[in-house]
């Protein structure tokens, strides 16, 4: 696990044109993510060493937005390949420890209402549903259900 940097925008786009539930950002937001652009962002990466080649492959994706005291939850993406794994948990783990360390009180989400595994997920550590955005989401059109942890902790 470790803190994204410029030279993973690339992976980042391509696994999360790879994972239905991550942000489909095009390449360009990903890159203005590393030059500073907009919101003040975390962006932690799991990654697994490639032995053959020494070269890390990027398994999974956190972003996490600072707004004021508190952190949005963008997204939490991992690889096909490597889901159910703990990847997840261990991607949450680390956007809490840091937004914690970074003044954030809280952590909110949002998430598809049909999406029972990943409110499960959530429910599991601790979030709780604080309402909903009717008809949030398009393609399908569906409610967002959200989420808080408050106070942080692992």
């Amino acid at each position: 696990m470790r803190e994204a940097v410029a030279e993973d925008a690339v992976p980042l786009y391509e696994l999360s044109a790879n994972v239905e539930e991550a942000p489909h950002w095009p390449l360009a937001a990903w890159e203005a993510i590393f030059r500073g652009e907009g919101a003040e962002r975390i962006v932690l990466v799991a990654v697994a060493e490639n032995e053959v080649n020494s070269s890390e492959e990027i398994l999974g994706l956190a972003v996490l937005t600072l707004v004021s005291d508190f952190a949005e939850l963008e997204s939490i993406a991992v690889a096909p390949k490597r889901q159910r794994q703990g990847i997840g948990g261990s991607l949450l783990v680390a956007g809490i420890v840091s937004a914690s360390a970074r003044g954030a009180q809280s952590l909110e989400l949002e998430v598809r209402a049909s999406n029972e595994r990943a409110r499960k997920f959530y429910q599991t550590r601790g979030f709780r549903e604080q309402g909903r955005r009717a008809a949030y989401y398009s393609d399908p059109v569906e409610d967002a259900v959200l989420m808080e942890l408050r106070p942080l902790k692992v």
